[in-house]
Formats: C-alpha cells, sequence, structure tokens
C-alpha cells in the first residue's frame, strides 16, 4: 500500500497533498526597483511517490 504523502513547502507557501496551486515567487529586483517574479505551479500528490520539477524559459 503506497505511503501517504507530505505537504510540500516553498516560501512562506504551503501545499497540502491532493492539491494544487499556483503562486508567484519573489525572483529579483531590478535597479529601477521594479520586482520580478516568476509563476510557479505546484501540484502535491495525494500518494508519496518521485518528485519532478520542470523549468522553461523564453530569452
Amino acid at each position: 500500500m503506497a505511503k501517504k504523502n507530505t505537504p510540500i513547502t516553498i516560501g512562506d507557501i504551503e501545499v497540502m497533498p491532493g492539491e494544487r496551486t499556483s503562486i508567484s515567487l519573489p525572483v529579483a529586483d531590478l535597479y529601477t526597483a521594479t520586482s520580478l517574479s516568476m509563476p510557479v505551479e505546484v501540484i502535491c500528490g495525494r500518494m508519496a511517490g518521485p518528485v519532478m520539477f520542470v523549468s522553461a524559459v523564453v530569452h
């Protein structure tokens, strides 16, 4: 039988097992005092298992 999963914590956001949450992760502040953030989609499975991180960039 599969084990229950534990919450995923990113910054001060906690995503519980079985939940999916969109967060805006602060990345940097420009010299103009403009803040840059990166959108992150966090999916926490109900059961424990492998963890995957996918990142993509357009430059």
